[in-house]
């Protein structure tokens, strides 16, 4: 618990324990009410910071776990099982905190590489694809071009 939070509900204990002077009922329970609604706000806030914390955790996580295994098929749900979270939880992450679905990361991850491997090789296309993960050469060419605006072989010649 918050140092705040943790004195907040130390206050509200002394306020409810230790009764101060006369005071009217409706006062009480007006400073009740106050003391109750800081302690309301300090956890949501502790709660919100912990949220973000896992949220970055989550997608931290999913970025490393890719960039280890782009070269592999990768199925979603695998991934959030090792990742320990739902795949829900990990789109819903992944999409507030990059702006971008974990599959399209992914794809940029290898496009990346694979744009890498083109310039500085002379690799055929189709190995090139199949070695940064794409399961079939056709496909590779439609994601590179989308991704880069180029062909791959276009990028080759460059």
């Amino acid at each position: 618990m918050p140092p705040l939070l943790k004195r907040l509900v130390r206050a509200l204990h002394h306020e409810v324990s230790q009764p101060q002077g006369s005071p009217t009922v409706p006062d009480i329970a007006a400073a009740l009410r106050l003391q109750v609604a800081r302690i309301v706000i300090e956890g949501a806030k502790a709660g919100d910071h912990r949220r973000t914390r896992d949220a970055t955790g989550v997608v931290a996580s999913a970025v490393a776990y890719f960039e280890q295994n782009f070269t592999s098929p990768l199925q979603m749900d695998a991934v959030a099982e090792a990742l320990h979270c739902s795949r829900s939880k990990l789109y819903a992450t992944f999409k507030r905190e990059t702006g971008m679905s974990p599959n399209d990361w992914l794809l940029r991850l290898r496009v990346k590489n694979a744009e890498e491997l083109l310039v500085g090789s002379r690799r055929a296309v189709k190995g090139i694809a199949l070695s940064v993960g794409f399961s079939s050469h056709a496909y590779f060419c439609q994601v590179f071009r989308k991704y880069t605006g180029r062909a791959p072989a276009k990028v080759r010649v460059a």
